[in-house]
């Protein structure tokens, strides 16, 4: 294994962090088709990463995608959005950046980046690791032009260059490092970045994916029936057992229109559109709204570097709700009945959950507030657990967050 050296600078985009599912994420967000915006988000990103207003960026962005003219409050939800989503690296690169840091080396981050993805990554668990900050927003010079080279250089005080450790993962930035004097080296995988900075392969190994059932888990909706019956004008315990009785059609993907009209048939109410979207939209709102510690642990786990996921029975209308709350960026992957015509907790759900996460069974620690959901998944082979309370699932969760990251105690 190479020695450690003394000084590593690492790219952040494609090196430490992925962000596999921006575009969806930035599409809903804006409400417009993810596969219209990567052109536009490319095209006005170098500009933006020396440093252009969030505001003429966004603007470009989605009037070139289709969204029309984006006002204040969704211009700061993009970027917010997207300065999560590019800051959060990836298990394996967490655990780098903490070996190389316990080395004694110095870390730094040399990024083409905008003001509030820089904002965002000095917020981050995985920042602790970090020295020295160099962005181009910030600084006015991108990479591969020489001068950021130069620029990096003489901040860190360095006589040297050949001492400069840099992996990026664009091979004109690396000549260009190279042109420089510094140590360049192309990134190719998470392994391969490992053995240059003289970390062993078993510091690497990726951490368990945690999955959460949506309702009772991290959302318990305690007032939605009797806001619902409040609404609809019926008793909370008829409507109640409407609901649950039409709901496994609904959660394989019957949408809202059929289930609320066989609710208020039930009822012997008059099924109207309008009453129907307003219970639709009550409905999804109420299961999406998670609760503050579930959420803090959702945050703490983020932080940490660990890969989530939902896997719920839930409409359609619902999954929409859930991938547009505040707490989504946290989430890396869903998995929704609604949208795949299958549930909890038939055996199918949990195949394909496993085949599209890529993981082995015994590595995915599941959460599930029905016992008949964690049997299923049990015999799946998952690490499946019975959700009893906020404090048990954060107790249960504790070994997987250093404790220097956020969240952690």
């Amino acid at each position: 294994m190479t020695a450690a050296p003394a000084l590593v600078l690492f790219d952040l985009g494609g090196v430490l962090s992925s962000a596999p599912q921006r575009f969806e994420t930035l599409g809903r967000v804006a409400g417009v088709d993810a596969s219209a915006l990567a052109e536009p988000y490319w095209r006005y990103r170098d500009e933006y990463d020396l440093g252009a207003s969030v505001e003429h960026y966004w603007r470009a962005v989605i009037r070139d995608a289709g969204g029309g003219e984006p006002g204040p409050d969704l211009i700061a939800e993009l970027a917010r959005a997207d300065a999560e989503s590019a800051t959060r690296i990836r298990p394996e690169a967490a655990a780098i950046l903490r070996a190389v840091a316990a080395s004694g080396a110095e870390i730094g981050i040399v990024s083409n980046a905008p003001r509030a993805l820089a904002a965002r990554a000095r917020e981050r668990g995985w920042a602790r690791s970090v020295t020295h900050w160099f962005f181009s927003a910030e600084i006015g010079l991108a990479k591969p032009d020489a001068p950021l080279f130069a620029h990096v250089a003489k901040e860190l005080g360095v006589c040297d260059p050949a001492r400069i450790v840099f992996i990026d993962d664009r091979a004109e930035n690396v000549e260009a490092a190279r042109a420089a004097g510094w140590a360049a080296h192309l990134w190719v995988s998470d392994l391969a970045m490992a053995a240059i900075v003289g970390v062993p392969m078993r510091d690497i190994v990726a951490r368990r994916t945690v999955a959460f059932d949506l309702g009772e888990v991290l959302a318990s909706a305690p007032s939605l029936f009797a806001a619902l019956a409040a609404r609809a004008g019926s008793a909370i315990s008829e409507l109640s057992a409407a609901y649950w009785r039409h709901r496994d059609r609904h959660d394989r993907g019957a949408p809202a229109s059929w289930f609320w009209t066989a609710v208020l048939t039930d009822l012997g109410m008059g099924a109207e559109d309008d009453l129907i979207a307003e219970l639709s939209l009550m409905d999804a709102e109420a299961w999406t709204d998670i609760r503050p510690a579930a959420r803090a642990t959702l945050a703490a786990l983020s932080e940490a570097g660990v890969p989530l996921a939902v896997v719920s029975n839930a409409p359609r209308e619902l999954a929409e709700a859930a991938r547009t709350r505040e707490w989504a960026p946290l989430i890396d992957d869903w998995f929704f009945s609604g949208e795949l015509g299958v549930l909890k907790p038939e055996a199918a759900i949990y195949a394909h959950v496993q085949e599209v996460l890529g993981v082995d069974g015994r590595d995915l620690l599941f959460f599930d507030d029905r016992p008949a959901n964690v049997a299923a998944a049990c015999r799946a082979g998952w690490d499946a657990r019975l959700w009893e309370s906020d404090r048990v699932t954060a107790d249960t969760l504790a070994a997987l967050v250093p404790t220097d990251s956020p969240g952690a105690s």
